[in-house]
């Protein structure tokens, strides 16, 4: 065995040996590295570690050493890991593989800092640099024409003198007409912008920032650390249309494309954590060879593929373990302002609401008028993925929709005692509607490369994805991005699946989850790998025994002396025939009834009121007593009386209720006693040379309240 480091070989006992645990690095944050062993504190390995058993050396004390650790065809980078140093009684040291440590000297490096140095220069201008952001912004093609895309997000909002609210955005797109011809184009002219109540001049290229594939981001990072990306689920449709959102305003207007700029201020332990906890993702890394490969966990189950038989090289019977049954637990942060969900789970809606009726833009938009046709019931805007509960109106009776949260639900099923929780760090943001538009909206800037008020800004961008398509309205193709919908006019045009936490369950993690509801049944044993298998050993890749596939989990080996392969670790992927899965979620069918305000007891004592009192004709300044029906013979100049009765309400404190959806005709709903006052007045009837108008003169009397029953009743739509 040799331990090789860039100052030489360790010194290590002709016995010496070291036992490797490997771990699949989806099913455990362990990794893969070695036993702790004890090296001598000879005077060469001393030196080799810069003479680290001095407590008086000049320099400091280093605690990993990168080195490549060799026996026979095995052959490993990673870093000597140093515990203890005693002149007498040696060493103390463990070695961590490269794959688990991805490459140690980076994951707890930002990313901005990984790709600090990849910086496009191939434009001879910022125009042409704005031209070509033009071009790949409109451009229709199926495939990615470059590592990013570009599409308009609404970004640092503020009040105006009137307390109304203005959106401003990133990727903004304007109607340009030129020659012949129209187009759109890319917002880019030097101009003012407002930030935090003030105004400011920014220059050429200002508010344009790209933003880069999922999968080009993953392949950059990499190849910036020194790795080749082998294969990418990332890169393969639909996934290759995901994008990172970022909130950079400056990123181009240096007449460069910095690729710091459009990735998030996470560091590479969090984005690799993200990619997992979001997508059930796991990156596989060879450090010999360099190589990288990022694979879905539910296509590795699913598709029951195998890269190595065992079934002639396990030594006895293997130990079959069921485990206590389990379930996945989903969430992403719904922190920002807007994007608060319905409910915490899809469960505890449709339990609370019984069902929900998803809604166009155009049905929406009928709320409270007479071409209304969804009434007294839960909705779900399918544009904005945003909540509703249709109110009654208790003055008119009339549907009015208000907002009760989004559909960025966690996903957690609650049909188990023990759960994997996968929090994704990622920030779900809200859609919102301004001018009659649909957008993402993403708060505040970032200024990286300009400054505001005497300060350059440096904030930090949270990890945030959206999907990326296009649409071509007649005039020219728009970028259009969304999390769980993409916009056309008013109409929606529905994506592969949201990004939400509770959609991303069946593409991302129905699989995994079906293998914890059913106890996630560990296979255990000695596996008798030869010395080439150990060493080309895929802790991702499922192995074949016996007609079942098996899932690496956890595995270890000896080096050296009593080399050989010790205990290996597997999970069972089979499809029982009595198997728990999830239901998806079916929400009861909408009843086609609605409420009806019936208030006949109000108007019928109004109408008895009437008829008891006698009528009043105002008439050249004599009031006369006259016999009053609610039918007139008018008379220009004439003054009528007029009766008017004026809503109030006792036994409740809000305007609107939700009475929820009626069971069943002549259902008696809501109930209340409706105050109300009865006033006379009088009214001047004029001609204006078209029509009759009545023109308010003064109140001849007021009565005090009355009080009488109003109610709500089932009727067919």
């Amino acid at each position: 065995m040799r331990l090789v480091t860039q100052f030489g070989s360790i010194e290590l006992p002709e016995d010496f040996s070291f036992e490797v645990e490997r771990t699949n690095p989806f099913l455990s944050d362990e990794g893969d590295a070695t036993i702790p062993a004890t090296i001598p504190a000879s005077q060469r390995n001393l030196n080799i570690l810069e003479n680290i058993d001095r407590v008086d050396k000049a320099f400091k004390f280093i605690k990993k050493v990168p080195a490549i650790l060799q026996h026979g065809v095995f052959c490993k980078h990673g870093q000597l890991v140093i515990d203890t140093v005693n002149r007498k009684n040696g060493i103390a040291v463990s070695f961590a593989i490269e794959n688990s440590d991805v490459y140690s000297q980076y994951k707890n490096k930002s990313l901005k800092e990984i790709l600090k140095n990849k910086v496009r220069r191939e434009w001879a201008t910022l125009d042409d640099l704005i031209a070509y952001m033009n071009e790949v912004a409109f451009d229709t093609s199926e495939t990615n024409k470059d590592d990013f895309d570009l599409c308009t997000v609404a970004v640092a909002k503020y009040e105006d003198a009137k307390n109304n609210v203005v959106y401003q955005f990133n990727n903004e797109i304007y109607y340009h007409h030129y020659g012949f011809g129209n187009c759109y184009r890319l917002v880019s002219d030097g101009r003012t912008v407002q930030e935090d109540g003030y105004v400011m001049g920014v220059p050429q290229g200002y508010g344009i920032s790209p933003f880069l594939y999922l999968g080009k981001a993953i392949d950059v990072i990499f190849e910036e650390m020194g790795y080749h990306v082998v294969s990418n689920c990332f890169n393969i449709q639909p996934l290759n249309k995901i994008v990172l959102l970022n909130n950079s305003s400056d990123t181009i207007v240096g007449g460069c494309l910095p690729y710091a700029d459009m990735v998030p201020s996470c560091t590479l332990t969090e984005f690799i954590d993200f990619l997992k906890n979001k997508f059930c993702a796991t990156i596989r890394v060879d450090s010999s060879s360099k190589e990288v490969w990022v694979e879905l966990m539910q296509n590795l189950i699913q598709n029951k593929a195998f890269d190595l038989d065992i079934s002639k090289i396990v030594d006895d019977e293997f130990e079959i373990m069921p485990n206590e049954s389990s379930r996945v637990v989903l969430s992403s942060d719904t922190s920002m302002e807007g994007s608060e969900p319905a409910a915490l789970t899809m469960d505890e809606l449709v339990e609370k609401y019984g069902f929900f009726v998803d809604v166009n833009e155009s049905q929406f938009g009928n709320i409270g008028t007479t071409s209304q046709t969804i009434f007294d019931c839960l909705i779900r805007r399918k544009i904005t993925g945003e909540f509703y509960e249709l109110k009654r109106n208790l003055k008119t009776g009339k549907n009015v929709a208000i907002k009760i949260g989004t559909d960025y639900f966690n996903y957690d099923r609650n049909n188990s005692d023990n759960i994997e929780e996968y929090g994704s760090q990622d920030v779900m943001p809200p859609v919102i509607q301004y001018k009659n538009l649909f957008y993402l909206y993403i708060e505040d800037r970032v200024h990286n490369h300009t400054s505001f008020r005497d300060k350059q800004e440096d904030d930090k961008q949270p990890i945030m994805v959206c999907w990326s398509f296009k649409k071509n309205d007649g005039i020219g193709v728009l970028p259009i991005g969304g999390v769980s919908k993409c916009f056309v006019g008013l109409g929606v045009v529905e994506k592969p699946f949201s990004l939400t936490p509770y959609d991303m369950y069946e593409y991302f993690w129905s699989n995994y989850n079906n293998l914890l509801l059913n106890n996630k049944v560990t296979v255990r044993g000695r596996v008798a790998y030869s010395d080439k298998q150990l060493a080309a050993l895929d802790m991702v890749t499922p192995k074949y025994y016996k007609g079942q596939i098996l899932l690496p989990e956890s595995m270890s080996y000896n080096l050296g002396k009593n080399k050989g392969a010790n205990e290996s670790q597997f999970v069972l992927i089979k499809d029982f025939i009595d198997q728990i899965t999830d239901k998806p979620i079916s929400p009861l069918s909408s009843p086609l009834l609605k409420w009806q305000l019936d208030d006949s007891e109000v108007t019928n004592y109004v109408s008895q009121y009437w008829n008891e009192k006698k009528g009043y004709h105002y008439y050249n300044n004599q009031l006369q007593e006259i016999a009053h029906t609610q039918s007139y013979q008018f008379v220009e100049g004439a003054y009528f009386l007029q009766i008017v009765y004026d809503h109030r309400y006792s036994k409740t404190d809000v305007d609107e209720v939700y009475l929820g959806p009626p069971s069943f005709e002549g259902q008696v709903g809501f109930t209340y006693e409706m105050n109300f006052r009865i006033t006379l007045c009088i009214e001047q009837l004029i001609w204006n040379g078209t029509n009759w108008q009545y023109y308010y003169d003064h109140f001849i009397e007021q009565y005090g309240d009355f009080h009488k029953p109003a109610r709500f009743v089932a009727v067919p739509v």
